[in-house]
C-alpha cells in the first residue's frame, strides 16, 4: 500500500507506524523525473515485547524507546534481527529501486536520505521477523520532500 506518491518538488505529511507492523510500509514513491531529498522524523514510543518477563536477556526489549532503537549489546547477537546492522528496534528507512531490489536501509529516528526517480521508501521497526506480533506501540512519521 503506497500512502503517499510525489511529484512535486515539495511536499511533506506523517502517518503512524505500529511496532507490529510486519513488512515494511511503503509510504513514499518517487514518480518525479529527478532526485528528491527526504527528511524524516519520528516521534513516539515502542518496544520489542509487550509481556512480562524476568529474564535478564529480554529486560531492555520490555522498556519503551524511540526510534534510535536500543543501544547494542552481546546478547542481541544471539536473535535474529531482520537488519543486523542496525539497532534492536531502530526505525528502519528501507529504499528500493524501480524493481523492487533493496538499496540501502538505515535506521534512527532522524534521517535524512535521497530519493531517485522510481525508487520508493519502505518504513518498519528492526526485530526479529518472527516476532512483531510481540512488539508494543508506535511511532509518527513525518517527513519533508524538497528538490
Amino acid at each position: 500500500m503506497d500512502l503517499q506518491s510525489f511529484n512535486a518538488s515539495t511536499q511533506s505529511g506523517s502517518f503512524e507506524l505500529p511496532a507490529i507492523q510486519e513488512v515494511p510500509l511503503t509510504a513514499l514513491t518517487n514518480v518525479s523525473d529527478h532526485a528528491v531529498k527526504v527528511e524524516i522524523t519520528s516521534t513516539g514510543e515502542w518496544s520489542l515485547i509487550n509481556f512480562e518477563t524476568s529474564d535478564p536477556k529480554l529486560a531492555k526489549y520490555k522498556r519503551l524507546t524511540d526510534g534510535d532503537g536500543y543501544e547494542r549489546d552481546k546478547n542481541d547477537e544471539s536473535y535474529k534481527l531482520k537488519y543486523p546492522h542496525l539497532k534492536p528496534a531502530a526505525l528502519v528507512s528501507e529504499i528500493k529501486d524501480a524493481e523492487g531490489n533493496v538499496k540501502s536501509s538505515v535506521g534512527g529516528k532522524q534521517q535524512s536520505l535521497k530519493l531517485e526517480p522510481g525508487e520508493t521508501l519502505s518504513f518498519i521497526i528492526n526485530d526479529d521477523p518472527n516476532y512483531f506480533k510481540n512488539n508494543a506501540g508506535q511511532l509518527t512519521i513525518s517527513y519533508s520532500v524538497s528538490a
